[in-house]
């Protein structure tokens, strides 16, 4: 799972957790990420219709619809979802010109994926943590030392 992803599920997490509308700066502090990334994920679920904001500064969001109608996949979709130019860049490119088979595989495995994901839920996932686990706050990744090897 991408950081991306695991942004724009814990968000939506939050956000169905929630009694009223959430602002975006809260919601970059709960997530420990910047508030402007915090705000393209969000304009992004936005964008399809996952997501509700109100107008002015600071925005305030909560879901478009209820917990239990939002699939894992719509939010998977929403954040990676390739705008319509590149598509037509790389076709004029000639990059989509050629398959091979490992490209047909991808594509069932990716088909596959979505079609899990399709059935998990928002309230699903809320109410079954234990099974999923919770999802993993942003952590600073560190440096571990690797010990040379011995030289002899």
């Amino acid at each position: 799972m991408t950081n991306r992803t695991r942004f724009a599920i814990a968000a939506m997490l939050d956000l169905a957790r929630a009694p009223q509308p959430v602002s975006s700066s809260k919601l970059a502090r709960q997530q420990a990420i910047s508030r402007g990334y915090l705000d393209k994920l969000l304009a992004r679920l936005c964008a399809r219709g996952l997501l509700l904001r109100t107008a002015g500064a600071e925005h305030d969001f909560w879901l478009a619809r209820a917990p239990a109608e939002i699939a894992l996949a719509d939010i998977v979709a929403a954040v990676h979802a390739r705008n319509d130019r590149c598509r037509r860049r790389n076709k004029a490119r000639g990059w989509c010109a050629t398959r091979r088979p490992g490209h047909y595989l991808w594509d069932a495995l990716n088909q596959g994926v979505a079609d899990f994901l399709a059935g998990i839920s928002l309230a699903d996932l809320m109410t079954r943590e234990h099974v999923f686990g919770a999802l993993p706050r942003a952590s600073k990744p560190r440096l571990r030392a690797v010990p040379s090897p011995a030289l002899k």
